[in-house]
């Protein structure tokens, strides 16, 4: 059988997620994956292989132009023909569970694809050095908290947001990653009585974390630095308990080596 075919789409999150469900139907079924180039995508128009390193997942995966006679050649959105797959959903609690989630056909079929889908976070999938040498200049030195505003597709209520830091009191500098551009001064007037930073502020047009800026190679190096600011903070809110799939991801890199972006992972 040839490899599992993955074509690329929505915000880093959602890619990478993808990208993992990928890879664990690759390794249950002894194949590779091919990244289908093959299409322009508007969100991600590059190579992923340019920014992010998987030596250490285990299995081989390469860019690939599908020829125009292939059964998987198009741009087909949020469908796939893999199996059953498991992903972690969070419950109201915090508490993790595992719920099986059904895609079409089956991860044996003779041309597998994916598109889309964050049913899993990252595993083993690290940086390229140049770019994460890049982020790690962008880390404040001094102790920081780290504040994640979601208020474009999906809203954050920012209540919760302002009891977390009136609770807590900080002392030292708070910095803002926000995919909503009005919302930045809002906050700042809110919390005047703290040192509120934004490390990257975002374009005027977001969407998810700084989907919609027009220079897509500055968008996608710009998340990047905001989740690495993110992932070092001192303290980070909403932590596990956040909605969105980039806040719970956060949450994983900082509580589980495997989920870190940012380690140096090694094939085992």
């Amino acid at each position: 059988m040839e490899p599992i075919i993955y074509k690329m789409s929505g915000g880093l999150t959602h890619l990478l997620g993808g990208l993992q469900t990928c890879i664990d139907a690759a390794k249950a079924t002894g194949r590779n994956i091919w990244i289908d180039r093959t299409q322009h995508y508007a969100s991600f128009p590059f190579s992923p292989i340019e920014f992010f390193d998987f030596s250490a997942v285990g299995i081989s995966i390469e860019d690939v132009v599908l020829r125009q006679d292939h059964p998987c050649y198009g741009n087909p959105r949020y469908q796939s023909t893999l199996g059953k797959v498991d992903r972690v959903v969070l419950t109201v609690d915090g508490e993790e569970k595992m719920e099986a989630a059904s895609m079409l056909n089956a991860w044996e079929s003779p041309h597998a694809w994916h598109a889309g889908g964050c049913s899993k976070f990252p595993e083993k999938i690290k940086l390229q050095k140049e770019v994460k040498d890049g982020c790690l200049l962008q880390v404040p030195r001094e102790p920081y908290i780290c504040l994640h505003y979601r208020n474009t597709d999906m809203k954050t209520d920012p209540r919760l947001l302002y009891e977390f830091v009136e609770e807590l009191q900080p002392t030292m500098p708070t910095f803002l990653c926000t995919d909503h551009l009005a919302s930045v001064q809002e906050i700042k007037n809110e919390l005047y009585k703290y040192d509120v930073r934004c490390i990257n502020e975002p374009p005027e047009v977001g969407h998810n974390l700084h989907y919609g800026h027009p220079d897509k190679r500055k968008q996608i190096l710009t998340a990047i630095k905001d989740i690495c600011i993110m992932r070092y903070a001192e303290v980070f809110f909403p932590g596990k308990l956040g909605q969105s799939g980039l806040s719970q991801w956060i949450h994983k890199m900082r509580v589980n080596q495997d989920n870190d972006l940012f380690f140096d992972h090694k094939l085992e």
